[in-house]
């Protein structure tokens, strides 16, 4: 046997174990860079967690690609910021109905200031920072805004509190403020992680969130609280188009297409696709063994939004939810001259329209619910709005008969003028005596008071909405066939400062095929209510470019885009909007 000199057999076996497992090594490395690798997309996702005894956790989870892959607990979010790829970042929340309406809520804000916390921050500096330091008359304008806010969000959390366990609007409202709580909390512990000093105060919060209130406000403070200001109201630059496609041949599709073009400023560029599945309750006295019912119709929201603001600035939603709900809300901003609308109005217990727009989109189930719902409280927020309500986009197919039964199931005391409490929410049976009936032109008396009514009392709030037929059972209708757009699918809302007209014009603009605005009120009343003149300006051939040109998204988007408002174009005031 040959024997190399000076190598024992020990040392031979250990460099043969060494060759193997270097071979080994290179064999898995080969077998690893073949197999397919998970590939993320900046999506990054996180849980919240509430228990009884320790409160509220967040768990990070890094990068993601579906929400459905993330622990469930209280919420759960996904945020992508691709604003260098796209213009737009993304944010998805989806709460359990287990937990209770508050935990959902205060947890859903706090999910999203963890983990948008940088992109809040430089929305704010861009916007709320920006524009109060700008020169002095608008350092003076935000500190009568902050003081402003500040003493209107107590006394409404206040009423919320009072109304919240016996009144479904109530309730919604004092959630969307228990989401901003949390939004709050969840943006400081974001930068606490991150270990930078850097801070938004809670007054500048409240404005982010009512940026579309402060337009209204800063025309009241212009020409009420401080006529020498030097401000100048913002424009109304926002316009909507909505076309009808019938179909052309027997078995055709209809489509329905809607452009809008939003009211929001240059700075507020960091745009944001949000997407709340919310399963919000009725109220907070939930009933046990009640099931599916007791979660309100509108679950799942989906808008444009921007960082820190709980609703859409450019006020665009899709809200859908179960049985087969789904409708669509956009609205532009309305011009109006008459100031005398802003003194039967108290301010401080008025209600911003972010929370009264996102109850009545969790609320609605229809476009006459949405819009009754909407109607209470009217004041800042003055908005032109087109409800479409989808359930109604039938199929020719589909009979008359068909279409009530698949309607849902909600609650349909809000179709006869009634606001349902808690504990009619699902009683079928003929409104009771004892009514209160309210009208807006003073519906700040008796709102931040207790009220004591009569056993069984509803109310009722006067406002120029159609009624529906009364009656437990409305009589049945033939089975005939229906056309693909169906009855009370386009409604229209004019609000000016403490005034409300909501009205079904399907049958209109079936008829002209388009619906078009640009921010002059809709309805004859409204127009002498807001001292608007409107004039028949329409260009020469629009109608007819409208009907026989726009015939797909792309051909709509070109319109929007030649018609809409350019601010740099202004003489006087060139601007970048």
């Amino acid at each position: 046997m040959l024997k190399v000199v000076g190598a024992s057999w020990e040392k031979t076996r250990i460099g043969t174990y060494i060759l193997l497992g270097a071979l080994l090594l290179a064999f898995g490395a080969f077998f690893l860079s073949h197999m397919e690798r998970p590939t993320y997309s900046g999506t990054y996702c996180a849980t919240a967690y509430w228990a009884r005894n320790s409160g509220y956790r967040l768990e990070y989870w890094g990068q993601r690609n579906d929400l459905d892959q993330v622990p469930v607990g209280a919420v759960r979010a996904c945020f992508r910021d691709s604003v260098l790829e796209n213009g737009w970042s993304q944010l998805e929340l989806e709460s359990q109905s287990s937990y209770t309406d508050t935990v959902q809520a205060h947890a859903a804000g706090m999910m999203e200031g963890a983990l948008t916390w940088h992109n809040i921050y430089m929305h704010w500096s861009n916007t709320i920072d920006a524009v109060c330091s700008k020169d002095e008359e608008s350092e003076e304008f935000c500190g009568w805004l902050r003081g402003f806010f500040m003493t209107n969000v107590d006394t409404v959390k206040k009423m919320a509190d009072r109304r919240r366990k016996h009144d479904h609007y109530w309730h919604q409202v004092a959630l969307f403020y228990d989401q901003l709580d949390g939004l709050q909390t969840g943006f400081r512990r974001g930068v606490k992680r991150s270990r930078l000093e850097i801070d938004i105060p809670t007054s500048d919060f409240l404005l982010m969130n009512a940026a579309v209130d402060i337009r209204d406000l800063k025309l009241f403070y212009t020409k009420v609280v401080s006529k020498n200001s030097g401000l100048e109201p913002d424009p109304a630059k926002g316009m909507m188009l909505l076309k009808l496609l019938q179909p052309k041949v027997e078995g055709g599709v209809a489509r329905v297409l809607l452009g809008h073009a939003s009211d929001g400023s240059y700075s507020s560029m960091l745009r944001m696709v949000k997407k709340y599945t919310l399963r919000y309750h009725f109220s907070s006295d939930v009933k046990q063994n009640a099931g599916d019912r007791n979660v309100v119709p509108g679950t799942n929201i989906v808008f444009s939004g921007y960082p820190g603001v709980l609703a859409s600035l450019d006020d665009f939603y899709e809200i859908m939810g179960p049985r087969r709900h789904h409708m669509l809300a956009a609205g532009v901003k309305l011009e109006y001259d008459n100031m005398a609308l802003w003194s039967r109005i108290d301010l401080f217990r008025s209600i911003s329209l972010a929370p009264r727009v996102m109850a009545a989109n969790r609320l609605g189930y229809s476009a006459r619910a949405w819009a009754r719902y909407f109607s209470r409280n009217p004041s800042t927020g003055v908005k032109q709005w087109l409800l479409i309500d989808m359930k109604r986009f039938t199929e020719r197919n589909v009979t008359e008969g068909e279409q009530v039964v698949t309607s849902g199931e909600y609650d349909r005391s809000v179709e006869s003028n009634e606001i349902p409490t808690t504990s009619d929410q699902y009683d079928d049976e003929q409104p009771q005596s004892g009514i209160v009936t309210k009208r807006m032109d003073d519906y700040v008396d008796d709102d931040f008071e207790e009220q004591h009514h009569p056993a069984g009392g509803r109310q009722i709030r006067a406002v120029t909405l159609p009624q529906a037929t009364q009656g437990s059972n409305p009589p049945e209708s033939p089975v005939t066939p229906v056309a693909a757009f169906g009855s009370e699918m386009f409604w229209v809302v004019d609000q000016l400062p403490g005034r409300l007209h909501a009205e079904d014009v399907t049958e209109k603009i079936i008829s002209a095929g388009y619906w078009i605005t640009k921010g002059l009120p809709y309805f004859k009343e409204q127009q002498e209510l807001g001292h608007v003149r409107v004039t028949n300006t329409t260009a020469p051939g629009l109608k007819e470019k409208i009907l026989h040109n726009i015939t797909d998204l792309e051909m709509l988007a070109k319109f929007i885009r030649q018609s809409g408002y350019r601010g740099d174009l202004d003489r006087e005031q060139p601007a970048a909007y």
